[in-house]
């Protein structure tokens, strides 16, 4: 048993706790909360803030080996054919960066991720169960005609994958709207309700393409061989386009760089939809970053990821909340984590994680280095901060 006080904690499903105690067994289940340590012996005293571990909704594991391989802030469309040049490497070489990635994201503080794969590379690292994965077996097809033999490769890949999964849409500009039907209409996922996620208006170039037909995108399924003749624009952005085709499936909406009002509207009357950000990817890729304050004054369900090591430096959460701070300023700590804690594990239905509660088994993290410590709701992060997360026992999954 430990019991561990620090400046706050920060259980978010109370209100946060002024030098109180977490009381835990040593495979880290809540034993109890205490809002001080009065009469208590042998309390370890931290500096900082114990908040739970954190949940890193969107990664791509399978893509670990092109760590500062490609070029910065080329945009999507060039981005992606960057990917296809250099993806291809030998097995023996995906699968250490796998490891060290999974590694790195450990050290880090997260507990549990949302794993996108297009093979299974990635699936005998995460039968290990030293994190919780959820694996997304993305699809690709644009072309209506190869739906069906694609998604019986996805249902095969599917149930080869370790813990939980389900298959899911790339991209609106990499599926057809047969495809998304598909996927929409089957029972493609295994041990979970079926979630999908999909990259969303990432590019303004997906908003063009949409539209009009216009735009960058055009130039990448040339450089494919891809016919599009078949394509007809909606008239319309992406989001409201392919949206309805997905039914009424719990979504994770990735990046919303260009995300609008008037698509968040759309999305808000749609199912259950939450929304992803990205910043180091966005700001990698793009040189962009998705508009906070309408985000926030619309009050979504918002989850953090850190995208791939094609795409970002690290593999971190709290990178990715600094990030987010420093470009606005006006986003305390505990909101944040509220995204990076509480929000992911409902995503996910992981009911054991993302807060501190009795009974549960969420992980713990402690950041230090932070600013306003006097008030819980004013405390925020500074360049220096970081995060250690408390080590219980090996396998926590």
């Amino acid at each position: 048993m430990r019991k561990i006080t620090a400046d706050w904690i920060f259980t978010l499903a109370t209100e946060p706790l002024k030098n109180g105690v977490v009381i835990l067994d040593n495979q880290g289940t809540i034993l109890d909360l205490l809002p001080n340590a009065q009469g208590l012996e042998e309390v370890e005293k931290l500096n900082g803030v114990l908040c739970p571990g954190f949940i890193n909704a969107h990664c791509h594991l399978e893509l670990s080996h092109l760590r500062d391989r490609l070029p910065q802030k080329t945009g999507l469309v060039t981005f992606i054919k960057n990917v296809q040049q250099f993806r291809n490497a030998a097995d023996e070489e995906v699968l250490s960066a796998i490891e060290k990635a999974e590694t790195e994201m450990i050290a880090n503080g997260i507990v549990a991720v949302g794993d996108i794969s297009n093979s299974s590379i990635s699936f005998s690292q995460k039968q290990k169960s030293n994190l919780r994965y959820h694996t997304f077996v993305e699809v690709f097809g644009f072309n209506p005609e190869s739906a069906e033999a694609i998604i019986e490769r996805a249902n095969n890949l599917l149930r080869a994958a370790p813990q939980t999964a389900s298959v899911t849409p790339h991209a609106p500009y990499s599926v057809s709207e047969k495809l998304f039907k598909l996927i929409s209409n089957s029972e493609l996922s295994i041990r979970n309700p079926q979630l999908l996620s999909i990259h969303n208006q990432e590019t303004i170039e997906e908003t063009k393409f949409f539209e009009d037909k216009s735009g960058e995108f055009l130039d990448l399924y040339k450089t494919f061989g891809l016919d599009i003749s078949f394509f007809q624009s909606s008239g319309k952005t992406s989001l409201q386009t392919y949206l309805p085709w997905l039914g009424q499936a719990k979504t994770l909406l990735v990046h919303n760089t260009f995300s609008s009002q008037q698509d968040i509207d759309f999305a808000k009357a749609r199912g259950e939809n939450y929304f992803c950000l990205c910043p180091n990817a966005n700001l990698f890729i793009e040189d962009a970053l998705p508009d906070m304050q309408l985000l926030m004054k619309n009050q979504l369900p918002l989850v953090i990821g850190t995208d791939s090591l094609s795409s970002n430096t690290s593999l971190s959460i709290l990178d990715e909340l600094k990030t987010l701070q420093h470009h606005f300023l006006e986003i305390n700590l505990i909101s944040m984590l509220n995204w990076a804690c509480k929000n992911g594990a409902r995503f996910f239905g992981w009911d054991d994680l993302g807060t501190i509660e009795k009974g549960k088994r969420p992980g713990l993290n402690l950041i230090q280095n932070l600013e306003n410590l006097s008030r819980a709701d004013e405390v925020k992060l500074t360049a220096a901060s970081s995060v250690k997360p408390i080590k219980l026992c090996k396998n926590y999954f």
